[in-house]
C-alpha cells in the first residue's frame, strides 16, 4: 500500500490527478454494495452548481455539506453505510496517505448522466475551501462521451475513466465531464477534507 501511495502522490504532484482500480482499496463485497447503493437512491436533476456553473445531470445524495451547516448523511442506512465502507481498511489507510494525516469525507454523491448530460467547468474548492481531493469510483459500464477534463499548467487534458476505476483530483484545480452521448455514466463522488464533522461549513464560495 505505501508504493500505491507514493504513486498516487507524485501523480497528484505532477499532473494534478491520479488514478488505479478500484480493487486494490475495497472488496468486491464493499464494490457491489456501493454500486447497488448508487443506483438506489433518489435522484434529483442538477442544472446549476453550488457556485453557478452550468450542469445537466441527476445526483443522489449520501452526505451533504451546505454552507453554514454540519454535514448531513441523506439516504439512511445507504448514507452512512457508504462513508463507512469508503474510510475503512485499506481504502482508509490509502486516503489518509495521501491526505497526509487523517482525512474526513463531508460530502458524498452518486453522479447520473445519461445521453445529453454533462458537469461544467468547475472548482471544488468553491464548495469547500478545506476539500483537498474529489474521488470518483466510476461504475459506467456501456457509455460513449462523458470524457473527464482537465486544466492544468495552461493545458486541458481529458480522458474516458473505466469501470470499476479510483479517479483522484486536486480540488483546486478546474475540470468537468464532457456530455454523454449515450448510455449511462453512473459515479460515486466524494471529497476528502481536512475538516471534522463537527465543524459547519463556514468557508465556502457557495451561492
Amino acid at each position: 500500500m505505501q508504493e500505491t501511495i507514493r504513486t498516487a502522490n507524485q501523480q497528484l504532484r505532477t499532473q494534478a490527478y491520479a488514478s488505479l482500480e478500484a480493487t486494490q482499496l475495497f472488496s468486491l463485497q464493499d464494490l457491489d454494495y456501493l454500486e447497488t447503493a448508487c443506483q438506489a437512491i433518489p435522484k434529483t436533476l442538477i442544472e446549476i452548481g453550488d457556485v453557478g456553473e452550468e450542469n445537466f445531470l441527476a445526483v443522489g445524495r449520501f452526505m451533504e455539506d451546505q454552507k453554514g451547516q454540519l454535514p448531513v448523511y441523506r439516504n439512511d442506512p445507504h448514507g452512512q453505510q457508504v462513508v463507512d465502507i469508503l474510510l475503512s481498511g485499506k481504502g482508509r489507510e490509502f486516503f489518509d496517505g495521501i491526505m497526509e494525516g487523517e482525512c474526513f469525507i463531508r460530502r458524498c454523491q452518486s453522479n447520473q448522466l445519461e445521453a445529453g448530460n454533462f458537469i461544467g467547468k468547475h472548482i471544488d474548492t468553491y464548495s469547500n475551501l478545506e476539500y483537498r481531493y474529489s474521488v470518483v469510483i466510476q461504475f459506467g459500464k456501456d457509455y460513449e462521451g462523458g470524457e473527464f477534463f482537465i486544466e492544468h499548467e495552461g493545458r486541458e487534458s481529458q480522458f474516458k475513466t473505466s469501470y470499476a476505476s479510483v479517479l483522484i483530483n486536486r480540488c483546486e484545480i478546474p475540470h468537468g465531464v464532457r456530455k454523454v452521448q449515450s448510455g449511462t455514466r453512473t459515479s460515486l463522488v466524494f471529497f476528502l477534507s481536512t475538516s471534522p464533522l463537527d465543524r459547519p461549513n463556514l468557508n465556502n464560495k457557495q451561492i
